[in-house]
């Protein structure tokens, strides 16, 4: 939200303005100091190669246990894709030998494609999630990565610190005087393994990944 024809910035509830005041008490919160607190934090506490290391041997103990489940979500997407080409085929074959080209057909048809698209992205990110790189990432990337992102969080002169949080922190939570991160250790994985050493950039293209697709979404202090 804006105060005074744009002078101030800040960060107001959604309750608040849309319902009213009395639907939450968390008050106003500047622009500039919210930020500020957030990209230093993640910067000081979370991008340190020892506590990115250890997010990360947290992951590889998360893919194990997954390892089962997910061959199995991807045994049963397989077989649904299946079975929806098969359906589409009946249907083609079907107009093929008479049956009317009708809004019952068409809407029958466009069910059929978007059951099958969605069928795709849910496939698409468990193969992705277990592509992502960490099993071979060294101590050097993981320096790396930490010294060019801590270096870009803090940088306030570029003012591109929120675009680089946006590679890690998926949201931030206002709760009382807290301001609490979650993001994903997926990200996290990919986003190091991407780097090789420190004179790299960080990754810019985080954002093909779509927020909630991580099911290990844990929160980071």
């Amino acid at each position: 939200m804006t105060g005074k024809s744009g002078q101030y910035r800040y960060y107001k509830c959604t309750n608040q303005r849309d319902k009213g005041k009395d639907r939450c008490t968390t008050p106003n919160i500047p622009m500039e100091k919210l930020d500020d607190l957030v990209l230093t934090r993640l910067a000081n506490h979370v991008c340190k190669p020892d506590r990115v290391k250890s997010m990360l041997t947290d992951l590889q103990k998360l893919r194990k246990q997954a390892n089962a489940q997910n061959d199995q979500q991807l045994e049963a997407l397989t077989r649904q894709i299946k079975t929806n080409e098969q359906k589409t085929a009946n249907l083609y074959q079907a107009i093929e030998e008479g049956l009317p080209w009708d809004n019952s057909t068409q809407n029958r048809m466009q069910k059929l494609k978007a059951e099958r698209e969605n069928l795709l992205i849910e496939i698409s990110s468990i193969r992705r999630n277990q592509s992502i790189p960490s099993r071979n990432i060294n101590q050097k990337q993981i320096d790396g990565f930490c010294q060019a992102l801590r270096a870009r969080l803090l940088d306030k002169s570029s003012g591109f610190g929120k675009g680089y949080l946006k590679l890690l922190v998926d949201e931030v939570r206002i709760d009382g005087k807290q301001a609490i991160m979650q993001g994903s250790y997926e990200n996290l994985a990919y986003a190091v393994g991407s780097s090789k050493d420190a004179s790299e950039e960080v990754p810019t293209f985080m954002r093909q990944w779509r927020p909630g697709d991580d099911s290990n979404v844990r929160p980071v202090p």
